[in-house]
């Protein structure tokens, strides 16, 4: 089976992340319902089985609108979000755009999906996530 992917850069947002995702976001298909992961830069743990677990717990769980992987001890939300690009383009619709307060609005439809994997919740954001990184 082949699968295709595309790429959708949305950091020309003047480092405003909802910028960021809201330019990417109207850089999709508006006629095509394609799975869309919103990935950070920094996630440098971020492995291809990672990718291939989420993806298979996204097309286990098609009753729900989004899947964020969830830390399983302490609760804390992680990435990437896996969602389709028609979810997106509607919650683009709600103005002022917020994609983290619309996932709020519908909770109900998210699977926050409990996992311990460091993939999906380690980034790059300071001088000693790189220390840590590198010992």
């Amino acid at each position: 089976m082949h699968r295709s992917h595309q790429a959708v850069d949305g950091w020309r947002g003047n480092g405003n992340h909802q910028q960021s995702l809201e330019l990417a976001i109207r850089a999709l298909p508006p006629d095509k319902d394609e799975i869309v992961m919103i990935c950070l830069a920094d996630q440098v743990l971020l492995n291809q089985k990672a990718i291939h677990t989420l993806l298979a717990t996204y097309s286990n769980h098609p009753e729900y609108m989004a899947i964020i992987p969830t830390n399983s001890t302490r609760g804390n939300r992680g990435n990437p979000i896996i969602t389709s690009s028609h979810h997106l383009i509607e919650a683009l619709k709600a103005q002022p755009f917020d994609y983290k307060s619309y996932l709020e609005q519908h909770r109900q439809q998210v699977l926050r999906w409990p996992t311990d994997d460091p993939a999906y919740f380690f980034d790059l954001d300071s001088a000693e996530d790189i220390q840590s990184l590198q010992s």
